[in-house]
């Protein structure tokens, strides 16, 4: 449930970070590391995904991405 809107988190390493409920409307999230990273129920509108490492992330249904980009397989 973390309000990261707006975070640079450009090139951080989150892996397998628990984001679960985490508001980051238009967060930095380029080149970032978000391997096993827990997004299910997060609000990822307007975030800049490019170069991010989307590997083996958890989502559902309940998870809010940025309108037209294409979310990888949930772990």
């Amino acid at each position: 449930g973390a309000n990261l809107s707006r975070a640079d988190l450009q090139k951080a390493n989150l892996y397998g970070a628990d984001l679960q409920g985490a508001l980051m409307v238009s967060a930095n999230l380029i080149k970032a590391n978000l391997r096993k990273v827990n997004l299910i129920g997060a609000d990822l509108q307007w975030v800049k995904f490019m170069g991010a490492n989307l590997r083996d992330v958890i989502w559902d249904e309940t998870t809010i991405w940025t309108k037209g980009f294409k979310p990888p397989q949930s772990a």
